[in-house]
């Protein structure tokens, strides 16, 4: 059938609310499908939820929080800029919470933090007798680690934390059928996977960015923004992305994957202006997004790593 994205959840929720079903979002940042099919499945079966249906999405590239945690509440909407770097202030665009909110209840209740707090809050919410139709939960990665994730930082989440998950979502299923009188649905999902790899191969980007310039491809207007996990090139133009790309498919076959960046959906990329701290919109068709292949990670100079956790792969899997 066709490849789902996750930016389709929002649609899909939507017609259960326009149905009057009360919804529970259950969102967990970073949740591996082996975790939900081997641990957190059961728990929630445990716990009196029914398995009405299953179905795999994939994350949106790069698979970070802004983008495709984001899209899980805005859709496709969240893909008109790209701003990866943080402190590109004037660019701020809708929370997640603003995004749930027009696309799918003005009303709906966003809550985010630990599970004690979240836990905390909708005990309170119920006591009250208060309580939204439409409920978005979200637990951050970090929250894995302070419940005794195994096999490092943020990778498998213990039988601990699958139980605290269970008994949150079934505390929020309470208050919202105490507060409407109908069982909710529940919608449990992630942005990405993780995947824990023991030794990395590094790949040193001055090197890739080096070719482009030399070739006369990079813009030097901007700063390209380069992390682990991805980097972003600003082009001179868009009639030498094609040209760009084959380079580097070239020359660094098997070390790296090349997309332009229109090709991901996204309309403008934030960049910095260099030797400024001001930032300006750069037209997506020329822009390319390098990512590493397999087990590597982008440096900007030679180091030794011993113990990684690398955060998804080219196609993390959303559950």
């Amino acid at each position: 059938g066709k490849i789902k994205l996750v930016y389709e959840v929002p649609e899909y929720i939507k017609k259960y609310v326009v149905s009057g079903s009360p919804v529970i979002l259950l969102v967990i940042d970073g949740l591996r499908i082996d975790d939900y099919l081997i641990k957190l499945r059961d728990v929630l079966l445990g716990r009196g939820f029914v398995l009405k249906e299953e179905m795999s999405m994939l994350s949106l590239l790069p698979s970070i929080t802004t983008i495709s945690r984001r899209a899980i509440f805005g859709g496709k909407d969240v893909l008109r800029v790209f701003i990866p770097i943080p402190r590109a202030k004037e660019y701020k665009t809708y929370r997640e919470e603003d995004f749930f909110k027009e696309k799918i209840d003005p009303q709906a209740t966003y809550l985010h933090g630990a599970i004690r707090h979240v836990y905390n809050v909708l005990s309170r919410i119920g006591r009250e007798g208060e309580g939204a139709r439409v409920t978005a939960i979200v637990l951050s990665e970090l929250e894995k680690a302070a419940h005794g994730a195994t096999e490092g930082f943020l990778a498998k989440i213990s039988m601990e934390y699958a139980m605290e998950v269970g008994r949150l979502a079934e505390l929020a299923a309470k208050v919202i059928k105490g507060k409407f009188g109908k069982n909710p649905i529940l919608f449990l999902a992630s942005d990405h996977g993780l995947g824990l790899f023991t030794k990395v191969t590094e790949t040193n980007i001055k090197t890739v960015i080096s070719k482009l310039k030399q070739r006369g491809f990079l813009d030097p207007a901007y700063e390209p923004h380069v992390v682990e996990r991805y980097a972003i090139i600003p082009l001179i133009s868009k009639d030498l992305a094609s040209s760009a790309k084959s380079l580097l498919d070239v020359q660094f076959k098997g070390e790296i994957h090349t997309v332009i960046a229109s090709s991901l959906g996204f309309e403008r990329v934030i960049m910095k202006i260099k030797g400024q701290d001001l930032f300006d919109q750069v037209p997506a068709e020329r822009v390319l997004i390098l990512f590493p292949r397999g087990r590597r990670r982008f440096v900007t100079e030679q180091r030794r790593i011993q113990r990684v956790v690398l955060h998804g792969g080219l196609l993390p899997v959303e559950t």
